[in-house]
């Protein structure tokens, strides 16, 4: 669908004055924040290093969003960084609707991307490298304790390369990272993962949270990835912060296309981390479909690995269907091994294997 454009501007590193459509049309540099916007406004950056974007209050339309994105003509992205692998975000969103971000770089940050408390954002042919800990996060503002704002809601993230995570803190190192896992009733939902390229993260891939919900992760490759727990793709494992919300019944995950390769264990960096076999793909709630999925070489764990007591009585049910495992160095699907605190005791999963019915209890 064509965008109603309002406007066009021209943001130059260090540059004061300039007018609008070729060159700078108001007095802004990248320290002195970003020109206002309406809806339908095109904000493009010319290749140079910018201090952190920051995206708050910002809201465009359904048919005219609020896009940012590379200049026309350059190959080139304009970077943003925190300037230390060790604290900030290079890119946030914040509290807004509609808005575009497009083929911009992130790197030398704590964080890549960070949406919170956003609705019908898309980051698309983002560049996201050598980062502290995680790539792209997608969930609500919170402090230690609580959440300070919404759940994000109808995010796509498309055709992104995330690569060289966790540089500083390996097991917060996801390439994306969806929901929230240290505080239980994050319900970031409406999440569209597809077609990214993910290489040489320190901890999942793709990792999205119990309590979320309406996931679809489809068509991403994952590859030469290292963890000491849990699964390059994994979804809805372990809501630890027990009590949480009595029910997440939603769920509706799918899992689909995607090419996992190379996942590895390292050993945890200290005696007092959790420890366990990596997986391909991990599954920790119903309600889930694993489709279509190629899984090639996890080195001594399980391409596909399937809790066996999950959070929600009511939604136990995931089907594995039609997905090619190569793993002579590992294992195909395994059940139950790594079940973690889902604040239930006892067996429910519902487990069904392709055209050949539910797999033994």
């Amino acid at each position: 669908m064509p965008f109603l454009v309002a406007s066009l501007i021209l943001v130059l590193p260090g540059a004061t004055h300039a007018h609008e459509g070729g060159d700078c049309t108001r007095q802004v540099t990248p320290t002195t924040g970003l020109p206002p916007t309406e809806p339908g406004d095109v904000v493009c950056f010319a290749p140079g290093t910018y201090t952190p974007l920051l995206i708050v209050n910002v809201h465009g339309r359904p048919t005219a969003p609020v896009v940012f994105r590379r200049a026309p003509g350059h190959d080139e992205s304009p970077t943003f960084t925190s300037g230390s692998l060790d604290h900030g975000t290079a890119i946030t969103v914040i509290n807004s609707s509609h808005i575009e971000l497009l083929g911009l770089r992130a790197t030398n940050s704590g964080t890549g991307v960070s949406v919170e408390g956003s609705e019908h954002i898309r980051l698309a042919e983002l560049l996201v490298e050598s980062i502290g800990q995680a790539g792209i996060h997608v969930g609500r503002t919170r402090s230690a304790t609580q959440f300070l704002g919404p759940p994000s809601h109808h995010v796509d993230v498309v055709k992104n390369t995330i690569r060289d995570t966790g540089l500083v803190t390996a097991r917060y190192g996801e390439g994306i990272y969806v929901g929230t896992g240290g505080l239980a009733g994050d319900d970031t939902h409406h999440v569209g993962i597809e077609g990214n390229h993910i290489e040489r993260v320190r901890a999942e891939g793709i990792d999205v949270k119990a309590y979320t919900h309406d996931i679809l992760i489809r068509g991403n490759l994952v590859a030469h990835g290292t963890h000491y727990f849990h699964a390059a793709i994994t979804v809805g494992v372990s809501p630890r912060s027990c009590p949480g919300p009595a029910d997440y019944t939603d769920a509706n995950y799918l899992i689909e296309d995607n090419v996992v390769f190379d996942f590895r264990r390292v050993p945890p960096p200290t005696v007092n981390h959790a420890s366990a076999p990596v997986a391909g793909i991990g599954v920790g709630h119903g309600k889930t479909v694993v489709r279509g999925n190629t899984v090639w070489d996890v080195p001594g764990g399980a391409a596909i690995e399937l809790y066996s007591t999950f959070g929600t009585a009511t939604a136990t049910h995931v089907t594995v269907d039609a997905n090619a495992i190569w793993n002579p160095r590992g294992r195909g699907l395994v059940v139950g091994e790594s079940d973690q605190g889902t604040c239930v005791t006892g067996r429910n999963a519902k487990l069904s294997w392709g055209d050949i019915g539910p797999l033994p209890p």
